[in-house]
């Protein structure tokens, strides 16, 4: 007797870019299987490919839409080379092409030969003052254990002052926007979050070029309820500021 196929509902969760372009072609009338109907999107053209391209720069729009989204936060451990003060991202131990902004309020470092009961926290300058302490006259030649850091003009890491000897340093960073590009990959979000979110944006892009508003407003309500749980979920927290200067 042959295998009976058990009917998926078409609210299951999606999680992959398969998943998403399947569930979308389906929510907008190009299939008729929100699950098996489509078989890869690598190369998909008219619109698969179509689809496959608005779910892709959805998922990039989103990462973008902050700049401190939680799910975006990365860590960093690096040790210094005496005589140097400015470390890339990739010197930081980033993987190249991965590293989006820094989080400068993060950092610390300890003597390596120390260890970790020497660690102190360090703290942060815009890179125009730091210039003008550490980068001027006879400070340029100070040598000791950094305790302050800023973004370089190049977006890299600067120290100050100088350090003398090796010290680790370990901080945070916000990882750069990343585009989906296999079909099992899936976003960078915490399981916590439904991915028709991204569905619904791509939803609204087809329902604009083809003049279909019931998708594009059924894609807007999936859309606007995603990213009103990801703020509240993955933004920090609001606090009391410090006291004015």
């Amino acid at each position: 007797m042959p295998d009976i196929a058990v009917p998926v509902a078409p609210n299951t969760r999606v999680k992959t870019l398969l998943d998403m372009v399947r569930r979308c072609a389906f929510e907008c009338g190009v299939s008729k299987d929100p699950v098996n109907q489509i078989e890869s999107v690598v190369d998909a053209t008219e619109d698969i490919g179509r689809i496959t391209g608005w779910i892709i720069s959805a998922w990039r729009d989103i990462q973008d839409l902050e700049k401190n989204w939680k799910f975006m936060r990365r860590s960093c451990s690096f040790e210094t080379v005496a005589g140097q003060f400015e470390y890339t991202a990739v010197q930081c131990g980033i993987t190249d092409n991965t590293w989006g902004r820094w989080e400068l309020r993060s950092f610390r470092n300890y003597l390596t030969d120390g260890g970790v009961n020497g660690e102190m926290a360090m703290d942060w300058l815009d890179y125009d003052t730091w210039r003008n302490v550490y980068q001027l006259g006879s400070y340029r030649n100070v040598t000791t254990r950094p305790f302050v850091v800023t973004e370089m003009p190049d977006l890299s890491l600067g120290l100050g002052p100088t350090p003398l000897v090796g010290y680790t340093v370990l901080g945070d960073y916000y990882a750069a926007p990343k585009d989906l590009d296999a079909d099992t990959e899936e976003p960078v979000l915490h399981a916590r979050h439904n991915r028709m979110g991204i569905v619904g944006r791509a939803m609204m892009e087809y329902g604009g070029s083809e003049g279909a508003p019931e998708v594009f407003a059924r894609g807007q309500i999936l859309y606007k309820n995603f990213i009103s749980r990801l703020r509240r979920d993955e933004l920090p927290s609001i606090g009391w500021g410090g006291p004015l200067a």
